[in-house]
């Protein structure tokens, strides 16, 4: 796998799959980071310049170039793993959403959950067997849109938990939309957006595999932004299965956790923690229309499984795609223990 980091100086904008026409809304909301299919175009349209390849791309002539990034109906070697970001070197990812999130002196807190059982005449809806329960009795705020630094959720410490203003600040833009024939304002079509911008050292990360090389620039986003990316070194702790095949042997439960949207469905856990689903969409170049929308679980979604063969199942879930949609870059998976690592652990 390869690790990019991509950064860019301007404001940008990153537009959700919601719905959004004059009869229905005027203000645009971003979202940030971007979805990793966002990122799977803007780097197959790079290479495509960059060879001067769309005509043999569109009609999918060039076997060596298929190969790589596929065609307008097929996927190649090239894929995009997920998408993260980056603060001074510091991998964040989304906060599990089995934590209980906390708000004091202008700073988050996470508590996880505890797992409970339910008595069966408790008369539970759902007819679940367990339940999770939050260790405190106070007010909480969602951990949905909330990160932390991937080696703190390791170790299971939730003491740096920092939402999307740690890391961009917004920027509000009006405009009036024009006529593309007559280059005149068009009556009834004001609208309002609210622009990003990364503050100084903030960088997006994607994990991508497939290519030899990768484009530099790449253009992102409503009006083409430019992003200018670097090759990294994968972080120490990406390749610690072996700690935590260790960490969890004699352990009862362990955590199925979604670095990405779009965990698939199924019915092999005890209890699952979720959030509001999102809208997955794309671009059908073919049809040259929006590609229907699916509803997705969010990132942070997580899983408690029942133990019964480390080897097998950190396999299965260990940076392993387990995705609802045929998208590329969904459903990541990552299997976590119950119980932190010991503080020192990847320091080696």
């Amino acid at each position: 796998m390869t690790w990019l980091t991509w950064e860019t100086y301007d404001s940008f904008f990153f537009r959700g799959n919601n719905n959004f026409d004059a009869s229905s809304q005027f203000e645009a909301e971003d979202i940030f980071p971007p979805r990793p299919g966002t990122f799977y175009g803007a780097i197959r349209t790079a290479v495509i310049e960059q060879e001067d390849a769309l005509e043999v791309f569109l009609e999918g002539t060039n076997e060596a170039l298929k190969q790589r990034i596929g065609s307008p109906t097929t996927h190649g070697s090239f894929r995009i793993q997920g998408t993260f970001l980056e603060y001074e070197d510091t991998l964040y990812v989304p906060v599990p959403l089995d934590i209980q999130i906390i708000r004091t002196d202008n700073a988050y807190r996470g508590y996880p959950l505890t797992l409970h059982a339910v008595e069966p005449e408790s008369g539970q809806s759902d007819g679940s067997s367990h339940r999770l329960l939050a260790p405190h009795a106070v007010k909480s705020q969602s951990a949905q849109g909330k990160w932390m630094p991937f080696e703190q959720l390791l170790k299971n410490d939730y003491s740096q938990i920092v939402d999307a203003t740690f890391f961009v600040s917004k920027e509000e833009k009006t405009g009036i939309a024009l006529d593309e024939e007559s280059r005149t304002v068009r009556e009834g079509f004001l609208y309002q957006a609210v622009r990003s911008r990364l503050r100084p050292g903030v960088r997006i990360v994607t994990l991508c595999e497939g290519l030899e090389t990768y484009p530099s620039t790449i253009r992102l986003g409503n009006g083409g932004t430019v992003w200018y990316g670097k090759e990294r070194e994968v972080p120490v702790f990406f390749n610690q299965k072996e700690l935590i095949r260790n960490y969890m042997e004699g352990q009862e439960y362990a955590r199925i956790y979604a670095l990405m949207p779009g965990l698939e469905t199924s019915e092999e856990y005890i209890v699952e923690a979720s959030g509001r689903g999102e809208w997955i969409g794309g671009w059908d170049m073919v049809k040259r229309r929006p590609k229907p929308r699916v509803q997705a679980r969010p990132a942070g979604t997580t899983r408690w499984i029942k133990i019964q063969n480390v080897e097998k199942q950190l396999e299965q879930f260990w940076f392993a795609h387990h995705s609802e949609t045929e998208e590329v870059g969904y459903g990541l998976t990552c299997l976590l223990p119950i119980n932190p690592i010991e503080k020192g652990s990847f320091e080696s």
